[in-house]
């Protein structure tokens, strides 16, 4: 699935529940393998243990706290959905 995102900008919806240690640096790490081939990865999550700032994981990608159902115009612009 990884392939898909090749030189592309990516949302990745979810992605935060994602980041568990256990996964880091394995095939089995979506978010990493997004990253290691999109251009950049705008992601977004509710998750409790996210921090209200968001983190930025890699040089290319940032993870915002927000709902999935109600994304912030200017997370949004950052990739281009909304000029």
């Amino acid at each position: 699935m990884s392939d898909l995102t090749i030189g592309k900008t990516v949302l990745d919806i979810g992605c935060y529940d994602e980041i568990s240690r256990i996964k880091v640096n394995t095939e089995h790490f979506l978010h990493d393998q997004i990253i290691k081939k999109a251009k950049k990865v705008v992601g977004v999550d509710n998750s409790k243990l996210l921090p209200a700032e968001g983190v930025k994981d890699r040089e290319s990608s940032y993870i915002y706290k927000c709902n999935v159902t109600n994304i912030p115009a200017e997370i949004l612009r950052t990739i281009h959905l909304i000029l």
